[in-house]
């Protein structure tokens, strides 16, 4: 049994250890560490998740009790996920990977913001907590973007700033509020659902300080987090050789893309944050929220990045569409309101449901962050007046998406406060005079507790837990101080176990088991004052959820839409379809293919056909549908096809049409 001994606030001085351990494998590093006060540490600058590539769009349509539930869930403070993050994308009417999210400016000259459904969310997630950070970065531009001499330039030219700056004035006027950082295409290389890559470039010097410096002209506070994307040499050695680079980014992020563990000493250098802008992107299930976990703490403990943003935020995409189920909530049928909470979301929470932005995150250097002997990490975060602290301990195993996975075991670990930080924390540190003769604070076992009989999914049984633990802790010694204690594992979420029992001495310690994650907190939390834990149930029980057929017979005849925005239940998964009024009848609205052009050099994957999807493992249906096609002449880039095509097994609906699916 291995022996972490952890001192908070305490003094002592830069050993030469440090900076070989952060690069050497955990066996190497000491196991006795202490805190220098004198090192600042880190600003947290907060994690959450992403909202992209058409992972949002059935949210919008459940109906306003159930999605209010998922945003409550999402983003309310001290609640369930408390997300502190969101990346959300810049809509060009193109496909980037899971559907098309609609464009505010199609055409050079006309700006739609209404349509734009990234809007409403911002504004939904503000309302529950103020003080969220929004990224922003757009995977694909509109075909006009960039055409000069009626070819397009690069993706990086004036009229991608121009377009930017557009859409984050858009953001302001649609009560979204303002965007706190920008950031560019992501990922150097994509792959799209057909397994075929293209190589795409990082923005340019010029076009990052033209960008910075069109941002401060218009006077937005918005600042870059670039690349944006997988890991860039020639970006990050820029970084030492160009000084307007360093500047640009200053009071921004580099922000990478699945880092893994990415040495950067030139960030070191230039006092750059570095953000992980898309991490996770595993599927949704145990191993799947395991390696978020891991990332979440592994990232800070490897790397020093501060900012960890999960994919996806939900899974609200079609359900013929494949890919990893990767969301926080899965959301797909809004016609049922049937949804889940993902095990992810209890991985994120660990660290979010108890710090806040702008806390001081420790390094791996100050010895309140590091490696455990058997494997795994733990994490500290200080509130800005150090009056407060929440550790996470982590002992998760499955492999990530691009980093191994890890094999742990169980160990005890023992934390020991300073008398600074017992007095700031109003710990009653007991009668000195008989300290001697206190008894030793018993070592909690967690794997004791998590039996497999006991779950979080009962209120009664909980409480029996507790209180038969509490019992015997005090039979054994006097309860001197206890910090708040969370676990999370294959079978329990966020279970809250009896308080952490301080001794007068300063330390703590309990057992931690392998796969497993943990939360300490000083925060002022109780074990009955916690509102959301009403809701455990029901957030427990939701790994598997019965899925409910589309509801038929169905018809739209959109009257009760306006034009220009998106109909309940379709799904564009190539180009872009909104209501509009019927140009053959003006008082009757129709559903309209409202873009005519592929993006071109500003896709992002590979183009899809104009394509919309709505119904779910319908059979021995029959479909109508009026189709109108205008006389006057439009320059269309390839022969107008029409089709009704099952989502499922890819075969044509017979139709009476003058042409086919294909």
């Amino acid at each position: 049994m291995r022996v972490l001994l952890l001192s908070l606030l305490s003094l002592a001085a830069s050993t030469g250890w440090e900076k070989a351990c952060y690069i050497r494998r955990p066996k190497d590093c000491p196991v006795t560490a202490v805190l220098d006060n004198s090192v600042q540490g880190l600003r947290f600058d907060g994690h959450g998740a992403v909202s992209g590539r058409g992972t949002s769009r059935y949210l919008y349509d459940y109906a306003e009790a159930m999605r209010s539930e998922i945003l409550d869930l999402l983003f309310a403070p001290n609640y369930a996920a408390s997300i502190q993050v969101l990346k959300v994308e810049i809509g060009g009417d193109a496909q980037t990977g899971f559907g098309v999210e609609p464009s505010h400016r199609r055409i050079s000259n006309e700006t739609s913001c209404e349509r734009v459904r990234t809007f409403w969310l911002i504004r939904e997630a503000r309302q529950r907590n103020p003080d969220l950070v929004v990224l922003a970065s757009a995977w694909a531009f509109p075909a006009w973007v960039g055409v000069e001499n009626a070819s397009q330039t690069s993706f990086y030219n004036d009229d991608a700033i121009d377009y930017i700056l557009s859409w984050i004035r858009c953001a302001n006027e649609t009560g979204a509020g303002h965007i706190d950082y920008i950031g560019s295409r992501p990922r150097r290389v994509t792959m799209d659902l057909l397994g075929r890559s293209e190589a795409h470039e990082s923005p340019p010097l010029t076009w990052t300080v033209a960008l910075q410096n069109a941002l401060v002209a218009a006077e937005l506070p918005t600042r870059l987090v670039l690349p944006d994307a997988e890991y860039d040499p020639e970006m990050a050695e820029m970084l030492q050789s160009e000084p307007q680079l360093a500047a640009a980014l200053s009071g921004g992020a580099f922000g990478l893309h699945y880092p893994c563990f990415i040495p950067m000493p030139s960030l070191e250098e230039h006092g750059l944050a570095m953000w992980s802008t898309e991490d996770g992107g595993m599927p949704a299930d145990w191993p799947g929220a395991a390696c978020a976990g891991r990332t979440v703490n592994t990232n800070l403990v490897r790397m020093n990045v501060t900012s960890t943003l999960l994919r996806s935020l939900v899974w609200a995409v079609h359900p013929a569409i494949p890919g990893h189920q990767n969301g926080l909530i899965s959301a797909a049928e809004p016609w049922s309101g049937v949804y889940s909470i993902q095990d992810p979301l209890w991985m994120l929470a660990h660290t979010t449901r108890f710090t806040q932005v702008g806390w001081w995150v420790l390094p791996l250097q100050s010895g309140a962050t590091g490696h455990l002997k058997r494997g795994g990490t733990f994490v500290t975060y200080l509130s800005p007046d150090r009056n407060s602290f929440t550790l996470v301990v982590e002992k998760l195993q499955a492999r990530c998406q691009s980093c191994a996975g890890a094999t742990t075991g169980s160990e005890e670990v023992v934390f020991t406060l300073s008398d600074g930080l017992m007095e700031s924390l109003k710990l009653d540190a007991g009668n000195e005079s008989n300290e001697t003769d206190q008894e030793e604070v018993p070592v909690i076992d967690t794997s004791e507790i998590l039996t497999d009989d006991s779950s979080n999914e009962s209120d009664s049984e909980s409480e029996n837990v507790s209180n038969a633990s509490n019992e015997t802790m005090k039979a054994e010694v006097p309860l001197v101080g206890g910090l708040a204690f969370f676990v999370t594992n294959k079978s329990h979420k966020l279970f809250q176990l009896p308080p952490l029992v301080v001794d007068p001495t300063g330390s703590f310690s309990f057992v931690v088991q392998p796969d497993t994650i943990y939360t300490i907190t000083s925060m002022n939390l109780t074990w009955t004052n916690l509102t959301w834990t009403e809701r455990m149930d029901a957030a427990n029980q939701s790994s598997q959820v019965s899925t409910s057929s589309f509801p038929v017979p169905y018809h739209d005849d959109f009257d009760m839409y306006v034009p220009e925005e998106t109909p309940g239940y379709f799904a564009d998964y190539g180009g872009s379809f909104e209501v509009s009024e019927d140009p053959s009848y003006s008082p009757n609205l129709v559903l309209k293919q409202v873009l005519l052009e592929k993006a071109g050099a500003n896709r992002w994957t590979s183009a899809s056909d104009p394509i919309t999807l709505i119904g779910h493992r319908l059979a021995n249906v029959a479909a109508t549908v009026d189709v109108y096609i205008p006389d006057a002449p439009i320059a269309f880039q390839e022969p107008i096809r029409l089709g009704i095509q099952a989502a499922w097994n890819g075969h044509c609906l017979s139709t009476r049409a003058l042409v086919s699916c294909r």
